[in-house]
């Protein structure tokens, strides 16, 4: 009935919000996590599941995007949608897949020319 979380994980639940920023008039949500922020809260890599969600839930959000540093210049990308985009097609730009609503890839690059190359994927797909 009631998920329960780690003290880490609510640390990197507030690292990640804190890192949220919103993109194409409201359309993209795009939250990021640094290889360091999970040795900071003392959590794995695999424990970031389910906070993209907060980035899809936000109103008029229509793709919500998780970037996750693996190792220097490798992030994983976790991508929700609503219905309105295929999240699949997203990922499969860079060699991805998954479904309509829920999809991720793997980019390589600088956090910065990450989220670059996922605004102008997903600018294609939304407007």
């Amino acid at each position: 009935m009631f998920k329960r979380r780690s003290w880490g994980q609510i640390k990197l639940l507030q690292t990640a919000l804190k890192n949220l920023k919103l993109y194409l008039d409201g359309k993209l949500a795009i939250m990021f996590l640094k290889a360091n922020d999970f040795k900071e809260c003392d959590v794995g890599n695999n424990e970031s599941f389910g906070l993209v969600d907060y980035c899809v839930n936000i109103e008029k959000v229509e793709v919500g995007i998780l970037i996750s540093e693996i190792k220097y210049n490798l992030f994983a990308v976790s991508i929700r949608g609503k219905g309105n985009v295929d999240c699949s097609k997203l990922a499969m730009v860079f060699g991805g897949g998954g479904h309509p609503d829920a999809a991720g890839c793997n980019i390589f690059g600088s956090c910065g020319s990450v989220i670059n190359k996922l605004i102008r994927a997903t600018r294609k797909l939304v407007c």
